[in-house]
């Protein structure tokens, strides 16, 4: 078993290659195959604009001495193939399958003589233009099957238990290329699919047990030697009755392709061995089940059946002959299958050794029968009793809150927590989560007997959690309640049994239902207002998705409260004074809905000698985002295993969660009641396992090791772990305060260097939002940096390697919106023999969750000390200057616009705008006669030339500073700057500056 540990990310882009666009590739060749077996070659293509679009592969092939092309396959065209593989395209032994769009997988079935040749891999371009390679060829030898396997041991062999088996088998080939062999030896039970490996020996010669045989082989029981040049011995020093079925050896032949990985070629299996194990005495695995007939007269004769799971076993007639099933002779005449009658009314049924097939509900079934009757004319049963109990179907206790009940009431915003208890279980369980009042029902989610959760298509983006905290509890987490959450909730689980074939069935299902009732929820804003006793006016906003804010009430210095839009029965004011510096006012939501949801903003103003001055606003930022790790199994033992995995924080020495192979998760003895209300876990499909951190802060920094645990059963239901796997992850969170600077670095810590290698680098960002995924920075293994990301903040980005083993990524002047994570992914890449670089291994670092603190400056300086008035003589020019004095940030974009209001109508009407991206708007209609000028980055100004009498009026700038971060570009703040009142009279020219 392998782990991977990850953190959920989207995709990262595909990094193309310098030169040529786009690049087609298949394997190096050539590709040496058996005749009679498959041929598969990928093929791939990158650096097509248009990525998602399927493109059109295909398939052509040149035979050796040969110049003609002859047409394989196509993907789009039906009709392709010559007339030499036309028939085995129709009849499917040669495929050209899709498995994304900018992949394909060519296969032969079964390989010929005639198919040696080059086969060339193309794909249609579907651009205006050519701009690289659009199609790869590889050679590909097809050779003869020279491996033999023989094993010259008898075809039956009898042996006692605790006797020991020596079987060989001879194993070699011909072929003339380099190639290895490995060898396997297996046992297939009676009626058991798959054959289970007892042990084997790979092409480098390392023996391994199969998983029933592990323990036997760690004790040297078991064993597997190369005695010969083409011999191979397979030792079981004491046989068991489990040991019972045909034994048989498997040589696999592998051949190393020029990518160097090794593929097998071929395999073929030895002759079987029927082995039969006596057991020495009365087996400790023996199943013995009693059956007494009652309620019959004293002469009346009766038939009596053995039933599992409702297939019947054997069968006793009136006159006392047995019948045994076809399935089971084997087992009745090897004495392993006893059914025999010991009284007048008792019948015993015996079965020696049990194995894994004999696992189900047994049942003792009796009828009345003449001895002459016919036994299928039987239509009714008489009582029986029975030494062993009736088997119990999976009964649901109760389901609800954690204290019981029919009826649990949450409040909206909340968390539901449902508990379903259960009991009489004996298998694996699983268990379905429904909301029953949807129209149609809705599947909340579900916990399968794996222990994956899987939630229901209208829940998958929505935090709903399942849990087994104890084996006979599941509980249902949703977050975040909503009205449309109410009603009837289900709870259905269901027991499911492992087949002998490894398959597993449902065995029993029951289901239990409940109320749930949601309140609304009642909130409550604090804003705090630092500023000492002297009198203030204080405004609260409310913005909805992205209109312009909304004012909801006003605060007066005398403490009047005028309310905007009628919404004074929906909300409450109250302030609270916490020390002589400190005001706290609160704003009360009685039973919110979704009609008050939105942004609220809170904005003091105060008088200081007798001018309006107006405070900083409150910050409206977003909340901390939670950290997901990912702990994943890479490869896993066949069969069906079920895993233990321990979350353990390195730092600290402590264990955070502990999970059993029943899916039971328990706080792990280290973990605080703190850790418990923000870390949790759960399991996906893979299997995977996702150690979730809510609100992450700096202090969760550190290594995070999942250890993983791997249990099977054994023939006789017996469960057995293996050695447990570790993975581990770094998890760093940095905090630092807007406008400084932030170096981040990428560290190779296990990569070599020498001749020939190279690294390339890319550096990513996802912010908290969903969809925030961007490509910071590329550094190719030739050194070219390129910044996909086309954000204007780039200029903030600096990538450096300040030595050897590290690549830093340097953020200047950090932004409150540049929050998030950030990681990198390194490829080495090593010069191969035509000069072209080959990549050779990739790798991805733990995320840095990095969290800006705001030191509270978010908006443009102080205003202008007091209104200006200017008279301008007619014809003349005036200038209406815009200075902004303080900035939150020197990377700070502005949007600049002038307004104007005529005296005479009142109305304020925009006359010019500035944008940030040097974008000049004139809305006023007076054409050539405004001009702009920038003389410094922080003084706009606005010159209107020739002035006439209706150009007089009252002016001012509003200026809205653009904040720019990794994920988006977001208002900083607002600010309006005093009013310059302008008269058009006379000769006199006057003009003076004004300040925002």
């Amino acid at each position: 078993m392998k782990l991977n540990l990850t953190w959920r990310c989207s995709p990262p882009r595909p990094l193309l290659c310098p030169g040529a666009r786009v690049l087609t590739e298949v394997p190096s060749g050539p590709l040496y195959r058996v005749a009679g077996h498959p041929l598969r070659v990928p093929c791939n293509v990158s650096g097509f604009r248009d990525a998602e679009r399927e493109k059109g592969f295909q398939v052509l092939m040149q035979e050796p001495e040969k110049t003609m092309d002859i047409n394989v396959i196509s993907a789009r065209d039906q009709n392709f193939a010559w007339g030499k593989f036309s028939g085995r395209v129709k009849s499917k032994e040669i495929t050209l399958a899709m498995l994304a769009p900018n992949s394909a997988l060519f296969t032969i079935g079964e390989l010929k003589a005639s198919d040696e040749g080059e086969y060339e891999c193309a794909v249609e371009n579907d651009e205006t233009a050519y701009d690289g390679t659009y199609s790869a060829k590889i050679k590909v030898k097809v050779i003869d099957n020279t491996l033999t396997v023989s094993s010259p041991d008898p075809p039956s062999l009898s042996l006692d238990e605790g006797d020991p088996l020596t079987l060989t088998c001879q194993a070699s080939s011909n072929t003339v290329q380099h190639t290895h062999l490995s060898v396997t030896w297996y046992l297939h039970m009676d009626g058991e699919e798959p054959p289970q490996p007892i042990v084997s020996l790979d092409k480098d010669l390392t023996p391994s047990p199969g998983p029933r045989f592990r323990e036997r082989y760690g004790a040297g029981i078991v064993r597997l030697d190369k005695v010969g040049e083409a011999t191979y011995r397979l030792t079981i020093a004491q046989l068991e009755p489990s040991d019972q079925g045909r034994v048989y050896c498997q040589a696999r032949e592998w051949i190393q392709d020029p990518d160097r990985s090794w593929y097998p070629i071929t395999q073929k299996d030895s002759e079987t061995t029927a082995l039969t194990v006596k057991a020495k005495g009365k087996s400790t695995l023996e199943l013995a089940l009693t059956c007494s007939v009652e309620g019959l007269a004293a002469r009346q004769s009766f038939s009596v059946a053995w039933l599992r799971d409702g297939s019947e076993l054997a069968r006793f007639g009136p006159t006392g002959v047995l019948h045994v099933g076809a399935e089971h002779g084997d087992r009745h005449t090897g004495g392993q299958l006893l059914a025999t009658k010991t009284g007048p009314r008792e019948h015993l049924l015996v079965l020696r050794p049990v194995r894994v097939q004999d696992q189900g509900g047994y049942a003792c079934r009796a009828w009345p029968q003449d001895r002459n009757e016919d036994e299928r004319n039987v239509t009714f049963n008489i009582n029986t009793t029975s030494s062993f109990p009736r088997e119990c179907p999976v009964c649901l206790l109760d389901v609800g809150a954690s204290m019981g009940g029919e009826s649990v009431a949450v409040t909206e915003g909340g968390r539901l927590q449902l508990t379903c208890r259960v009991t009489g279980f004996r298998g694996r369980l699983s268990v379905t989560w429904e909301h029953k009042s949807a129209s149609p029902s809705r599947q909340v989610v579900g916990l399968s007997q794996e222990g994956v959760v899987e939630p229901g298509p209208d829940f998958a983006q929505r935090d709903v959690r399942a849990r087994r905290p104890a084996a006979d509890t599941f509980t249902l987490e949703l977050e975040e309640v909503r009205p449309s959450d109410a009603g009837t909730y289900g709870c259905t689980v269901s027991e499911w049994t492992v087949k002998p074939t490894g398959d597993v069935e449902l065995s029993h299902s029951q289901e239990k239902t409940c109320t749930v009732n949601v309140g609304l929820l009642d909130v409550e804003l604090w804003c705090h207002v630092k500023a000492p006793r002297i009198p203030m006016t204080l405004t609260w906003t409310l913005r909805r998705d992205g209109s312009p804010p909304d004012r909801l009430l006003e605060l007066s210095p005398d403490g009047a409260i005028t309310w905007r839009g009628g919404r004074q029965q929906r909300y409450q004011l109250r302030v609270e004074r916490l020390d002589e510096t400190v005001l706290v006012h609160k704003l009360r939501i009685a039973g919110a809905t979704p009609s008050e949801a939105g942004r609220y903003q809170c904005e003091a103003s105060v008088f200081l000698e007798k001018r309006h001055k107006k405070m900083n606003p409150s910050n409206d930022g977003l909340l901390d985002a939670d950290v997901v790790v990912t702990c994943s199994v890479t490869e896993t033992t066949p069969g069906n295993p079920s895993y233990a995995v321990t979350w353990r924080e390195e730092r600290d020495n402590r264990t955070l969660l502990v999970s059993s192979r029943d899916g039971v998760v328990t706080p792990g003895a280290q973990a605080t009641p703190g850790d418990e209300q923000r870390i949790s876990m759960r399991q996906r499909a893979g299997p995977s396992f996702e150690l979730t951190i809510r609100r992450a802060r700096v202090g969760d920094s550190g290594r995070y090791s999942c250890v993983v645990v791997e249990w099977l059963q054994d023939p006789n239901d017996n469960w057995f772990d293996l050695p447990p796997v570790r993975g581990t992850m770094t998890l760093q969170i940095s905090e630092v305060t807007e406008g400084n600077d932030v170096d981040l670095d990428c560290s190779l810590t296990k990569y070599g260097f020498g001749p020939g290698t190279a690294f390339s680098l890319t550096w990513f960002y996802t912010g908290p939002l969903p969809g925030e995924n961007v490509t910071l920075a590329e550094l190719s293994q030739e050194g070219l940096l390129t910044r996909p990301w086309g954000g204007g903040p780039g200029r903030r980005l600096t990538l450096s390697r300040p030595d050897r083993c590290n690549f830093r990524l340097s953020l200047q002047s950090a932004q409150p919106g540049d929050g998030g994570h950030y990681w990198c992914r390194v490829e080495q890449h090593r010069l191969g023999q035509e000069g072209r670089w080959q990549l050779v291994a990739v790798d991805t670092s733990g995320r840095t969750h990095l969290t800006v603190g705001d030191p509270g400056t978010m908006a443009p300086g102080p205003l202008a000390d007091e209104d200006v008035n200017v008279t301008v003589a007619a014809s003349h020019d005036f200038t209406v200057p815009c200075d902004i004095i303080a900035q939150s940030s020197p990377y700070s974009a502005f949007n600049v616009t002038w307004f104007w209001r005529r005296e005479a109508d009142g109305e304020t009407r925009p006359l010019f705008t500035a944008h940030p991206d040097g974008t000049l708007q004139d809305v006023s209609g007076r054409g050539d006669r405004l001009r702009f000028h920038r003389p410094r980055p922080a003084l706009f100004s606005l010159t209107v030339s020739g002035a006439l009498p209706e150009d007089g009026g009252r002016y001012h700038c509003r200026v809205e500073e653009w904040l720019l971060s990794p994920s988006r570009r977001r208002v900083g703040g607002v600010q309006r700057s005093e009013e310059l009142s302008v008269n058009i009279q006379g000769r006199r020219r006057a003009q003076r500056g004004n300040h925002l």
